[in-house]
């Protein structure tokens, strides 16, 4: 068939729902069910039969033809054939249209229209929605711009919401302007959710492209994608996946891949910018869009450098190799080779990429890097064809392949590699790890003759065990860095003799105490003790101590005494002599360490080999530490060395580092092992023993005297008088019973030692009775107080301080006064109790001693019994006093209660006085005012008895004067002819003169003028 070529560019940028143009050039090469059906249709076109044309084209959409990849759909060739003839008609023009608005690509509609090539008619006119719509901004703008000093803007606004009330497609530019107009109050994004609530995505669209070149925000950049592609703006979605920085990556994509659209640039910009190119892959190889795929890769100015990735992706998806080989060979040199290695490597494919290697590496023949990625890629493609490459090429890395020829466990390549680089460290390591034949390793060894070589191979036999043959391997190494790991096997293999040798060489290379140390412990098990000897003579880093130590444990004595000889450290040199039973010299130098340690040791293994003067000369440095004094006496007595033992303690006694240990331990000892002599230790040394650890053994061996004369020394009188009575025909003696029954604290004790006194000793009782058990008859004189009996009241208060019952005291004091109150106030003033000192003054306060109770008082600070004191005695220089102490000790709070508890008897001025000179003003301010309140009072008392005294004399002023001029009156009303009769008690003498009234004086009243009233008296 005849090659046609087609230029077509507008129609090829259209798709299909299931597949996609993968060319911009036609290029059918063989007859094709497509290229059949579209030469049947010219030829049907080329008739002028419009209705088989119409049925043809109907049968034609109908067939399911299914698409190559790389190849046109048959509908698309037909029209781009019938463009490239000249015009369609009007039933193919509808056609084609249907193809072109589905996909938004109404801009190919004009071009062609421009062009004359297609034939309008009323279907094609509805179909692309051609006619008119009025520009009502336009409009408005115009009418606003005429008549401007109307401003009526809100009025325009109101007409447009009317008019925008339908939702029209086509008003969505006006909704945009209109909601951009009340953006403000309602905010972004509550225009954003109005216009998706009614899905006005054109409206949407032309809103936020108003901020979009404004904002950075992620939301409104991916609304306005949204938008872009849900109205069919697919170049606007393809520019702001482009440049905009802002749009959420993985959303975007997302939303890119569920819309599908017909042009795959914009998610290829996302994926391709944000990093989802296997994502991207995925998508457009489900889709069967792989023309997209093939532009992605192999246009410079898309991203080549992305083609290793996309094709893992392909091997992933399980695209056929052909479609990926030949991928791979139309991007040839722009592919980055080592990625590509690697994503096949992952997926275990890179037999894809062999002839591509060969080829590049017969283009670049020499090349390194092609050499290493040829020998690669068959390692772990084709390992058969390795070695031939080994063989071949010369200029590779060496080393690296090598070791990815182990990696891949092709271990005779790897060894051939490492050989021809003459890396022979790796060769052998190759020989030892991998193949594991430590003969081929020697053997390599003996013919590279390498220290590096030989060390490895030194190394390998010590893991296989071969200690001789790897110290061997070492010294021809002349290798000394794994010394720490021979010496070790040495030990365990016991091959001392190869390892002297090998510490030899070692010391001559570098100074390490281990190294020294071992070499000393290798003298030693080999025994060439006179080689140690000469060793630690020279210089050396050698730690002694340790190896010492070692050598102890080891039971390696005469090595380890020539070491602690050596170093001084006497303490280890005694154990160590006393392992060599060298029993004297272990004592010298048991001396030298003087540690208690050590002094047992010795003395412990002294007594286990009888030596029992060394032991006791190593004992008598024991026992002066108590804290050793109990183990040194067990380990005498577990060994039944009781003589011994009592011999090294009575030894003891007379050290002076001698303590109350050694003392109490002997007197166990005594009461153990010889009771004849342990009363006498008791007695002689009762002040330095340990009383209760004796006792308790005397209580063990039943030694009751003894125990008796312990619980004495220990005043434990109860126990004392209890083992007494309990064993009475050892323990009990008169005079000495008597003593403890008085001091005993359980008086049940009494009741008990009447009864044993009455069973055992009734001669004894009265006696007994004497000696201090008033105690038992208290009731009874509790009973009988009553009558107030001095020798009562005397027993009873003799108890109560005996008792401390200081309670009971009092109230014996207070209710029964017969008894000597002086004696025992001097008794109970120095008692240990405050209650007790307080009883003193109390009784001395009853007494009227005034002075001693506040004495006593103020010592104990019983301050408010020192004023009452003050105030019962009535003494007004004790009060003050009292007044001056408070002040000399800063009580002030005392000195102001003083002054109202001794309210009476303290002169004011004193107080005054005393409290200005000490500036204690404040704290007499109560008892002032209390004074002043007082004094107060009795001066308004006075005032009131004069004036009621003054008021009773004028009232009786008044009634004699009443009377007077009632007399004065009567007079008046008699004759003047007669005379008034004689008064009685007047003379004859003044009659003499004439008749006149007589005088009034003589009565008691003043006299009266001659004539009227008499004058008031003034008040």
């Amino acid at each position: 068939m005849k090659r046609i070529e087609m230029n077509v560019p507008d129609l090829f940028s259209l798709t299909s729902n299931d597949t996609t143009v993968s060319s911009k050039r036609f290029l059918p090469t063989k007859p094709t069910l497509t290229g059949v059906l579209s030469i049947n249709f010219l030829k049907l076109k080329h008739t002028g039969n419009l209705k088989t044309i119409q049925d043809y084209l109907c049968s034609f959409e109908s067939q399911s033809v299914p698409v190559q990849a790389g190849q046109t759909p048959p509908l698309l060739q037909y029209f781009g054939t019938l463009l490239t003839r000249g015009k369609l008609n009007a039933f193919e023009s509808l056609e084609l249209s249907r193809l072109v608005v589905n996909q938004n690509k109404k801009n190919l509609l004009e071009n062609w229209l421009a062009e004359d090539k297609l034939e309008c008619s009323e279907e094609l006119g509805d179909l692309v929605k051609v006619g008119y719509t009025p520009d009502y901004l336009f409009l408005l703008q115009t009418i606003l711009r005429a008549d401007p000093q109307r401003n009526l803007i809100r009025e325009a606004t109101a007409f447009l919401l009317d008019v925008l009330k339908p939702n029209l497609p086509e008003h969505a530019f006006l909704q945009t302007k209109t909601a951009k107009e009340y953006c403000e109050q309602l905010g972004v994004d509550s225009c954003i959710k109005l216009f998706e609530q009614f899905k006005s995505y054109e409206g949407l669209y032309f809103f936020l492209g108003s901020y979009l070149s404004s904002s950075e925000d992620p939301d409104i950049h991916f609304k306005y994608i949204e938008a872009a592609a849900k109205t069919g703006q697919i170049k606007e979605v393809e520019r702001v996946t482009r440049e905009s920085n802002f749009y959420d990556a993985e959303k975007t994509k997302n939303f890119l891949m569920e819309a599908k659209l017909p042009d795959a640039r914009p998610l290829i910009n996302v994926c391709d910018r944000f990093g989802f190119v296997p994502d991207l892959t995925h998508y457009l190889y489900t889709n069967n869009m792989l023309r997209y795929i093939e532009g992605y890769v192999q246009k410079v100015e898309v991203n080549p450098g992305n083609a290793p990735l996309v094709v893992g992706q392909l091997l992933d998806d399980e695209c056929p190799e052909d479609f990926i080989k030949g991928l791979i060979l139309s991007v040839r040199s722009l592919l980055p080779v080592e990625p590509l290695v690697e994503e096949c490597e992952k997926r275990n494919r890179l037999r894809l990429l062999t002839q591509f290697l060969e080829h590049l590496n017969s283009a670049f023949s020499g090349n390194f890097n092609l050499q290493n990625l040829l020998i690669l890629t068959a390692i772990k493609a084709d390992a058969s064809r390795v070695m031939d490459y080994i063989n071949r090429l010369d200029n590779f890395d060496g080393p690296a392949v090598g070791e990815v020829a182990v990696e891949a466990q092709l271990y005779e390549e790897a060894f051939a590699i490492f050989k021809k680089f003459n890396l022979n460290v790796q060769a052998v390591n190759v020989l030892l790890d991998n193949i594991r034949s430590i003969e081929r390793a020697v053997e390599f060894a003996f013919r590279v003759e390498e220290d590096a070589v030989w060390s490895q191979v030194a190394k390998a036999q010590l893991r296989e065990g071969l200690v001789s043959d790897a110290i061997e391997s070492f010294i021809r190494a002349d290798d000394a860095t794994q010394f720490l790991d021979v010496i070790r096997a040495a030990e365990d293999g016991n091959v001392y003799h190869d390892l002297v040798r090998y510490l030899l060489m070692v010391r001559q290379k570098s100074k390490e105490p281990k190294v020294d140390s071992e070499l000393i412990y290798a003298y030693a098990k080999i025994d060439r003790l006179s080689d140690i000897e000469e060793f630690i003579l020279m210089p050396n880093v050698a730690n002694l101590q340790n190896v010492g130590d070692r050598l102890y444990d080891e039971a390696l004595y005469e090595a380890a005494k020539i070491i602690y000889a050596f170093i001084s450290n006497w303490a280890k040199l005694a154990v160590t002599l006393v392992k060599l039973k060298q029993f004297q010299g272990a004592v010298d130098a048991a001396r030298k360490a003087n540690s208690s340690k050590t002094w047992k040791e010795v003395c412990f293994a002294c007594v286990d080999a009888e030596e029992f003067r060394l032991a006791q000369m190593c004992g008598l440095n024991i026992i002066v530490q108590v804290d050793d004094l109990e183990e040194v006496s067990d380990y005498y007595q577990n060994r039944g060395c009781f003589n011994e033992l009592i011999s090294l303690m009575e030894s003891g006694l007379g050290l002076e580092r001698a303590h109350m240990g050694i003392f109490t331990e002997l007197g166990v000892l005594y009461a153990r092992y010889r009771p004849e002599k342990l009363m006498e230790h008791i007695k002689l040394f009762s002040t330095r023993l340990n009383i209760p650890k004796l006792i308790r053994a005397c209580d063990e061996q039943q030694h009751w005297k003894e125990l008796t004369y312990l619980y004495i020394q220990y005043d434990e009188f109860d126990n004392a008088a209890t083992t007494i009575m309990n064993h009475s025909p050892e323990a009990w003696d008169h005079m000495q019973f008597k003593d403890v029954a008085v001091k005993v604290a359980n008086v049940e004790l009494y009741y008990k030692a009447v009864h044993f006194y009455l069973q055992e000793h009734p001669d004894l009782i009265n006696d007994l009775l004497h000696a201090g058990f008033l105690h038992l008859i208290k009731p009874y004189m509790v009973a009988v107080q009553s009558n107030n009996v001095w020798a009562v009241n005397e027993a009873l208060n003799e108890i109560y301080v005996e008792e401390e019952d200081y309670d009971r005291l009092r109230e014996s004091i207070d209710l029964h006064d017969n008894f000597d109150q002086i004696g025992l106030a001097q008794k109970v003033e120095k008692h240990e109790l405050l209650e007790m000192r307080r009883i003193a003054a109390y009784i001395y306060k009853k007494a009227g001693r005034w002075k001693q109770s506040i004495a006593l008082s103020k010592k104990d600070n019983l301050y408010k019994d020192a004023m009452e004191t003050c105030s019962q005695s009535g003494d007004r220089e004790l009060s003050e006093e009292l007044l001056v102490y408070f002040i000399e000790q800063g009580k002030k709070e005392c000195f102001a209660s003083c002054l109202f508890v001794c309210y009476d008897l303290i002169r004011p001025d004193v107080a005054l006085e005393l409290a200005w000179m000490h500036n204690m003003i404040d704290f007499a301010f109560p008892y002032l005012l209390q004074f002043i309140r007082e004094y107060s009072s009795k001066v308004d008392d006075l005032v009131k008895d004069k004036i009621e005294a003054l008021s009773e004399v004028k009232a009786k002023e008044r009634e004699e004067k009443d009377m007077v001029a009632q007399q004065n009156m009567y007079a008046q009303l008699l004759p003047l002819a007669l005379p008034a009769p004689p008064m009685p008690g007047m003379g004859g003498a003044g009659m003499g003169g004439g008749y006149g009234p007589p005088p009034m004086g003589g009565m008691g009243m003043p006299p009266m003028p001659q004539f009227g009233m008499p004058p008031m008296g003034s008040y």
